[in-house]
């Protein structure tokens, strides 16, 4: 299932939003320019991002206090780039 989208092409479909389901998880919709959804799992300190340009990645052993900063921010892109992306092992989901 190819769920790649093209830049700037809007919210996040149904498909991406049903693989964040699948996770049982709290699923946010947020504003910013690269980030769609954004979904946690304090049960297993996961947290699912869903790009606006398309994909989702699963980053593993994300602190609660990590996405409650990544949520607070007023950039969440910057704090995603800064906090998140390099400092997580992450998955492609799709």
């Amino acid at each position: 299932m190819n769920l790649r989208k093209p830049t700037g092409s809007g919210p996040p479909g149904p498909e991406e939003e049903a693989l964040l389901m699948e996770a049982k998880m709290d699923i946010v919709p947020v504003k910013s320019r690269d980030l769609a959804l954004i979904g946690y799992d304090s049960t297993t300190s996961t947290l699912e991002v869903v790009f606006r340009a398309g994909g989702v990645y699963r980053y593993q052993g994300v602190p609660e206090n990590v996405y409650h900063g990544l949520m607070a921010a007023p950039s969440h892109g910057i704090f995603f780039q800064k906090y998140i992306k390099v400092q997580y092992p992450f998955v492609k989901v799709s």
